[in-house]
């Protein structure tokens, strides 16, 4: 915890190869059973700070905003083998993960902002003192959602859970901002044959007749922005859509 320019570059790494790096090495090591066996799960815990960035903390969020590209871009890989690769956000909960937060290890960077070189320790003050009230709120939500992830059926599982009240702006991020991947870009599925084939999504059919696609802020998960582009896609050479369309 601290500003993120006096963390060294050998700090960052270390956080990274933990963070990100220790879930690929995990990963690599698990999922050819899984793909021989056809089925499997992978719950990773990230964060809010995985979708959204706080002042102080930023080379932790970036390696939750890598792991969670990782684990979505895995879900695209392998679901149509079996595996599944679900994420976990997260809040703010009371356990040592702030006792053991590594501190900058460049203290004349630190000292270079004068009077606010101390404002990572006063923002986080706030937050201990929150988590010693009676009103903190208990680590073991995160245990349950792990849980119920573990216990669903396949293919029911979200592809992000998350966890504690402080992040909920997090969840309607993931509600109304995440873009099926599968539609824009394309999927794996099943043919008659009992194979595989890939089918395009809109940016590869785009790509290929030569259509400029320009997407601001659009839900491509939303059914009925699908229907209203499809057809526009078949008879325009570009098309634009900003927020609001």
């Amino acid at each position: 915890v601290g500003h993120t320019e006096a963390f060294t570059p050998a700090q960052a790494q270390a956080l990274f190869d933990v963070n990100y790096l220790g879930v690929v090495r995990v990963t690599r090591a698990a999922l050819p059973a899984m793909r021989e066996r056809g089925a499997g799960l992978f719950v990773h815990v990230s964060s809010g700070l995985g979708r959204i960035v706080l002042p102080f903390v930023g080379h932790y969020a970036a390696s939750k905003f890598a792991l969670e590209a990782f684990a979505e871009t895995l879900a695209l890989e392998v679901g149509p083998l079996g595996v599944e690769s679900v994420t976990v956000e997260p809040g703010a909960f009371p356990t040592d993960i702030y006792g053991k937060a590594g501190q900058p290890g460049d203290a004349g960077r630190v000292a270079s902002y004068g009077a606010l070189a101390n404002a990572p320790q006063a923002m986080f003050a706030g937050v201990q003192e929150a988590f010693a009230s009676e009103d903190a709120p208990d680590p073991l939500a995160v245990v349950d959602a792990i849980v119920a992830l573990i216990e669903a059926a396949p293919g029911t599982r979200a592809q992000r859970t998350v966890v504690g009240a402080d992040v909920q702006p997090v969840a309607r991020l993931n509600l109304s901002g995440q873009t099926d991947t599968g539609e824009l870009v394309g999927r794996y599925v099943p043919t008659a044959e009992g194979g595989w084939a890939f089918r395009e999504g809109l940016v590869p059919q785009a790509m290929r007749y030569g259509w400029w696609l320009v997407l601001d802020e659009v839900n491509l998960a939303d059914p009925a922005v699908l229907e209203r582009l499809n057809p526009v896609l078949e008879r325009a050479p570009s098309l634009v859509l900003t927020e609001g369309d």
